[in-house]
């Protein structure tokens, strides 16, 4: 039997770490964390490739593995666990990396869409680029990843640049998802930390396995991928909502009204909540 690759594809931020842990803490399956890492040498030594090991030769999951051979990386992971384990949750995010295994037909590949609220990422994002040059540099990208978004991009408000962001990013994952034509499913951070168990049902479904209760509880799992500190030393499921603290009510309210992006999460069959982006 074949085993199952799940990539993860979203935006930073989207709580791709959070969802891996939730899937990966399965019995039959594993939680890899971002295995492009293991690409780049320099960002193998910036940041730990195993939460467990902190990058240790020796770790059983990711030791040996890098640039060097890294395209083989299922492979390898394969000769490392028990037959019991079908089922790997790759949390890298982006079409680069999930791009380079599209012909891999020696495994089941699937991809999930994970999209949080654009009123969660604006306020993400504001938080992150807080110098000039760095707003500039954003406004400047997304003026020339979108040449009829460029007026609002370079002179419009930081809400308004980074919901432009947010639906470049999405839209882009979208295009590869259908034009691949991949084994897909969508679904919003806010679905998943408010209506855990369902969601997680209803994704251990798509992946050919049973839901178990105990995955919910992932901090009771010794998770060898790359995890976040927000998930990895919080025992207790979060659910930020600090966007509605950060944003004024009529920033929030322009971002909800945004023509583009409505029209974009009514193709995906998503709706604007109170509390965040849900499935019609």
């Amino acid at each position: 039997m074949k085993r199952t690759i799940v990539y993860i594809l979203s935006t930073n931020y989207a709580g791709s770490h959070y969802l891996s842990l939730l899937l990966g803490s399965h019995s039959h399956a594993i939680h890899l964390g971002e295995t492009k890492r293991l690409r780049d040498a320099r960002m193998r030594q910036r940041r730990n490739v195993c939460y467990v090991c902190e990058d240790k030769p020796s770790c059983v999951i990711f030791g040996g593995i890098g640039p060097d051979n890294v395209d083989n990386i299922y492979d390898i992971i394969s000769g490392r666990i028990d037959s019991r384990t079908t089922t790997f949750i790759d949390a890298s995010k982006n079409t680069f990396w999930a791009g380079r295994f599209l012909d891999n037909d020696r495994y089941v590949r699937k991809y999930i869409h994970l999209i949080r609220d654009p009123r969660a990422m604006v306020r993400r994002w504001m938080l992150t680029f807080t110098t000039p040059k760095q707003q500039m540099n954003q406004r400047l990208r997304i003026a020339k990843a979108s040449p009829k978004q460029a007026l609002p991009a370079l002179l419009g408000s930081p809400e308004r640049l980074y919901v432009e962001k947010w639906l470049l990013r999405n839209q882009e994952l979208s295009r590869f998802i259908a034009g691949n034509h991949l084994d897909h499913i969508v679904v919003t951070y806010e679905d998943l930390a408010g209506n855990t168990a369902y969601e997680l049902t209803r994704l251990c479904d798509w992946m050919g396995l049973k839901f178990e209760p105990a995955q919910m509880d992932y901090w009771n799992f010794p998770h060898h991928g790359s995890q976040k500190k927000d998930y990895a030393n919080t025992k207790v499921r979060m659910f930020d909502l600090r966007w509605k603290e950060f944003l004024k009510p009529s920033a929030a309210a322009k971002i909800t009204k945004h023509k583009p992006t409505n029209k974009y999460l009514e193709q995906l069959g998503l709706r604007f909540t109170e509390n965040g982006l849900t499935r019609l």
